[in-house]
């Protein structure tokens, strides 16, 4: 894969461009923000790895301004000492694909490239859209409607809105859809997920008028059910 680095610590960036060279990617290491911006769209990238602390352009702005890009789909990792879960939550609710602490482990870094990658190309060939209820969502272009109406969700809302309505009437224990959504386990503690669920059912209006009720199940997970058009259980 052709992979960008955002780096402005000339050690950790050799140190990560060797790794994943020595995978057998090609590999370009920037160390501004400006820079990056200005090959972005230029080189086919398949994956961005961002830090966040940089000298000017932040390394969240960088991610919101290739996330405004229709012409950018590479998923989008963090590389950074910031630990704080707001941070973490901020840079997912921006369209990232992952969020790594450093110091990040060699062996740990290659498999979220490849977790990433693999959910982002692992759309159901020769499908064009799927249908549930009032709702359709288009795999490949990663847009969801409700109606005729398009709904704006993050990358990874749209992940977890996809997964749960394709295990619709399935209790989804938190640990399932962290694995599924963001290929790792994410601590009980954490209100990611939690996060994540109460805007995608505000955004998609997840609703018994619209066909489906979202069901918090204490101390396991969630649910998506179909409700009858009738309101009736």
């Amino acid at each position: 894969m052709q992979i960008a680095i955002l780096e402005d610590d000339p050690e950790v960036g050799a140190i990560t461009k060797k790794w994943l060279e020595d995978a057998h990617h090609r590999v370009t290491l920037f160390s501004s923000s400006a820079k990056l911006l200005s090959h972005a769209s230029l080189q086919g990238f398949e994956v961005f790895l961002l830090d966040w602390v940089l000298p000017g352009i932040t390394g969240l702005e960088v991610l919101k301004l290739l996330k405004a890009q229709p012409q950018i789909v590479a998923p989008v990792l963090f590389i950074t000492i910031r630990d704080a879960e707001t941070d973490v939550v901020r840079a997912l609710d921006a369209g990232a694909d992952d969020y790594l602490i450093k110091p990040v482990r060699h062996h740990e870094l290659l498999s979220r490239i490849n977790a990433v990658t693999r959910r982002v190309n692992r759309g159901p060939i020769g499908v064009s859209e799927e249908i549930f209820g009032i709702y359709r969502f288009d795999p490949g272009g990663r847009q969801v409607f409700r109606g005729q109406q398009a709904v704006d969700l993050t990358g990874k809302e749209f992940e977890l809105a996809i997964f749960l309505f394709r295990n619709s009437g399935k209790l989804l224990p938190r640990e399932m859809i962290s694995n599924a959504v963001w290929g790792r386990s994410i601590s009980e503690l954490s209100r990611t997920i939690d996060t994540h669920i109460s805007r995608i059912r505000k955004k998609l209006d997840l609703s018994p008028g619209n066909g489906y009720r979202l069901q918090p199940i204490y101390n396991t997970g969630y649910r998506l059910e179909r409700v009858p058009a009738d309101g009736s259980d």
